[in-house]
C-alpha cells in the first residue's frame, strides 16, 4: 500500500513537473505580450509587487508565526534580489523585447553551464573534462543561435542585440543560482522567494518611473494585464511547486522541466507568434541542451 501512495506522489511529481514546463515556456509568450506595452523595468516591478502579496499570504499559511529576519539575513534578500529579479530578470525582459522568443529560449537554457563555471571561479568546485566538454558544446549552439547559421550574419554584425541581454541575464542568474545554493540552509525555500520578491519590489517600483510607466496606460489592453498577472501570479506559484516536486522525484528528472522549455517555445511560438522557427533552432536547442546535459553531468 505504501508502495502504491508512492507511487502515485510521484505520478502526480512528474505530471505537475511538466505542467509546470508549460508555464514557465508560455511565460516566454506572456513577455512578448506585456513588452509591447510596457517597459522591461516597470513588467519586473509590477511582477515583484503583486507576487509579493500572494507569497506572504502564502508564507502565513504557512507558518503558524511570520518568521524573523535580523540585518544579516536582509542582506542576504538584498543579495538575491540584485542578482535575481532586479538584475537577472529585468535583462531577461529587456532581451526578450530585441530577439525572438526561440532565441530566448534557447540562449536561456545555457543557465546551468554559467553555474558550472561560476562554480568552478567562486566555490573551487572540479569539472572534469566531459563538463567542459559540455561547455563547449553548449557555446557552439549558442553560436549557431546567435549567428542565425551564417558566417556573414557574424561579419556584418546583424545580430539581435536581445541575444546578449538573455546571456548576460542568465549570468547573472547564474550568481543568484550559486548564492541561494549557498543560504539554503538557513532558510526554507518560501522564505527565500518571498524575502527576495519583497527587496526586489522596494528596489524595482521607484527605477520603474525612469521609463514613465504612466505614459503606457494608453497602450495597455486586456492581454498586457492577462501577461503581467500570468508572470506575477502562475509563473510565482509554479516555482513553489516545482520545489514541492524536487521533494518527490529525483534531481535529474526535475533537471528535465527546464531541458523541454525550449521545445515548447518552439512550438508556441510558431502557432501564436507567429515567428520563423527553422531547422536551426530546433538544432540550436538540441546542442545547448545536450552540451548542458554534459557540462552539469557528476563524475
Amino acid at each position: 500500500m505504501r508502495r502504491l501512495e508512492r507511487d502515485l506522489r510521484e505520478t502526480e511529481a512528474y505530471g505537475l513537473l511538466l505542467f509546470i514546463s508549460l508555464i514557465w515556456a508560455g511565460n516566454f509568450l506572456a513577455g512578448k505580450v506585456a513588452l509591447q506595452a510596457i517597459g522591461p523595468i516597470t513588467l519586473t516591478a509590477l511582477r515583484a509587487s503583486l507576487a509579493s502579496g500572494l507569497l506572504l499570504w502564502y508564507l502565513r499559511l504557512s507558518y503558524p508565526t511570520w518568521p524573523v529576519a535580523g540585518a544579516s539575513d536582509i542582506r542576504v534578500f538584498v543579495v538575491l534580489a540584485l542578482t535575481g529579479l532586479v538584475g537577472s530578470t529585468t535583462l531577461w525582459y529587456y532581451g526578450l523585447r530585441s530577439t525572438l522568443a526561440v532565441n530566448a529560449a534557447i540562449l536561456g537554457a545555457m543557465g546551468p553551464a554559467f553555474v558550472a563555471l561560476l562554480s568552478v571561479a567562486w566555490l573551487r568546485e572540479r569539472l572534469s573534462p566531459l563538463n567542459w566538454l559540455g561547455i563547449g558544446l553548449s557555446s557552439v549552439g549558442v553560436i549557431l543561435t546567435i549567428t542565425r547559421g551564417s558566417l556573414q550574419v557574424l561579419l556584418d554584425l546583424d545580430l539581435h542585440v536581445g541575444d546578449f541581454f538573455i546571456l548576460a541575464g542568465q549570468a547573472t542568474w547564474a550568481a543568484y543560482s550559486v548564492y541561494s545554493r549557498q543560504v539554503a540552509r538557513r532558510f526554507a525555500p518560501t522564505v527565500v522567494i518571498t524575502g527576495s520578491y519583497l527587496v526586489s519590489a522596494i528596489i524595482l517600483v521607484p527605477l520603474a518611473l525612469i521609463e514613465r510607466p504612466w505614459t503606457a496606460v494608453s497602450h495597455v489592453t486586456v492581454g498586457t494585464v492577462l501577461a503581467v498577472l500570468y508572470a506575477a501570479v502562475l509563473v510565482t506559484v509554479s516555482h513553489i511547486w516545482f520545489y514541492w516536486g524536487m521533494r518527490v522525484v529525483s534531481a535529474p528528472v526535475a533537471a528535465l522541466t527546464s531541458n523541454l522549455i525550449p521545445f515548447e517555445v518552439v512550438a508556441l511560438s510558431w502557432l501564436f507568434l507567429d515567428e520563423a522557427v527553422t531547422w536551426l533552432h530546433v538544432l540550436g536547442a538540441l546542442i545547448v541542451i545536450g552540451g548542458v546535459g554534459l557540462a552539469t553531468r557528476k563524475a
